[in-house]
């Protein structure tokens, strides 16, 4: 693992003051037993019962950033907007509401239990917005949609169960501002256009959240998929992949074949040169790879130095062709000054006789007679053994 981690401060000033310093949040700076000696398990809340719960808020209260930039302009544009006919308390309330959420953001950023700050904007800003429907005419108010903004940011940041809570708690919010407002002396009606655009804000601020969420759960599927040094597809991606290329092979009846490659001696590599040279090797190889390739093969990082290319419609003779070819082109671009080499096996199959583990095996197979014959060079599964091959 490279680079030592970071020793946790011993005290929460230390936790504080480390985290802006570092670009790390506090809470994540601080032990897992909870710091201060307290007992493993203290640091768990019902917002966030496990750390991957708190990663989670922490990352996303990062991605949801410009969202809520987004909701803050049209939200004091509508109540700066409509404070012209309401009175200019709607206005003082917003700005003061917005001076706290700022603070309240400040304290976020050291605070060890950040899912509280969290939920505590969240709450704060469903207050708000529950005063101003009420003021502004309760249940006839342009402003009530508004109270599910906080919900949907809620619900951008943790479990179900909290997000459950919220929204009971803004229906609660909401029949409270209704009756508060059936207490107070009618509002000026507002001119339709001003309704028309406290509506559009609203709508604003909702896809904005919305494309926010979308954004990152495409994130996080890529990251899942994706080898982040190379920018390859990783064994996850492949297992999917390959499943629905066997399921092609069947009914067209058509080949699939598979190539493994393994740098050759990559661990001297490292030790001559540094992992530094060792991570450029990799990308190096990777870009050569997708450089010979067809747009529709794909080639996957397995893990380590090893990678793998699928190759969808290929025969086992077209299959060394093209492992061949790949070969040479790596060998024929050094690295910085650095010979690279790889080994590869093949193995190809045909229809039903098409079976993703079945033809790893052949192909791993293949490249360990590879290895063995003296590197660099392609070996091809044994015919008799290789699944699907006549």
């Amino acid at each position: 693992m490279r680079g030592a981690a970071r020793s946790a401060p011993n005290d929460l000033a230390g936790a504080a003051a480390l985290a802006p310093g570092t670009g790390v949040h506090a809470a994540a700076a601080v032990p897992a037993d909870g710091g201060l000696g307290a007992p493993a398990g203290s640091g768990r809340t019902w917002l966030c019962p496990t750390p991957l719960d708190r990663e989670r808020l922490i990352d996303m209260h990062d991605r949801v950033a410009v969202a809520r930039r987004v909701q803050g302009v049209m939200l004091g544009l509508a109540a700066t907007l409509s404070a012209v006919y309401l009175g200019w308390w709607l206005l003082a309330l917003v700005g003061a509401a917005g001076l706290v959420l700022v603070l309240l953001e400040r304290a976020y950023r050291v605070s060890r239990r950040p899912e509280l700050m969290a939920v505590s904007s969240i709450g704060l800003l469903e207050v708000v917005l529950g005063g101003a429907v009420a003021g502004s005419g309760g249940a006839r108010s342009p402003m009530l949609g508004w109270l599910a903004v906080p919900i949907v940011m809620l619900a951008a940041r943790f479990r179900a169960r909290v997000v459950v809570v919220g929204v009971l708690g803004a229906i609660v919010f909401a029949l409270a501002a209704t009756g508060a407002a059936s207490r107070l002396p009618d509002p000026v009606r507002l001119p339709w256009w001003i309704s028309l655009i406290c509506w559009a804000a609203l709508l604003i601020s909702l896809v904005a959240a919305i494309v926010t969420l979308l954004s990152a759960e495409l994130q996080s599927r890529s990251d899942a998929v994706i080898d982040p040094l190379t920018g390859l597809a990783n064994r996850l991606a492949l297992a999917s992949r390959f499943a629905q290329a066997a399921a092609q092979a069947v009914v067209l009846d058509a080949w699939v074949s598979v190539v493994v490659y393994d740098l050759d001696h990559f661990k001297k590599i490292n030790d001559t040169y540094g992992h530094d040279v060792g991570d450029h090797v990799l990308r190096a190889v990777a870009y050569e790879m997708r450089r010979e390739l067809r747009t529709f093969d794909a080639v996957y990082r397995l893990g380590g130095e090893e990678f793998l290319v699928l190759l969808p419609g290929v025969g086992a003779h077209e299959a060394l062709t093209v492992a061949d070819r790949l070969r040479a082109a790596i060998a024929a671009h050094p690295v910085g000054g650095v010979a690279v080499t790889v080994s590869g096996g093949v193995a190809s199959a045909r229809g039903e006789a098409v079976d993703p583990d079945g033809l790893m095996r052949a192909a791993d197979q293949a490249l360990y007679a590879a290895k063995r014959a003296g590197r660099d060079q392609i070996q091809a599964a044994d015919a008799l053994t290789q699944p699907g091959v006549s």
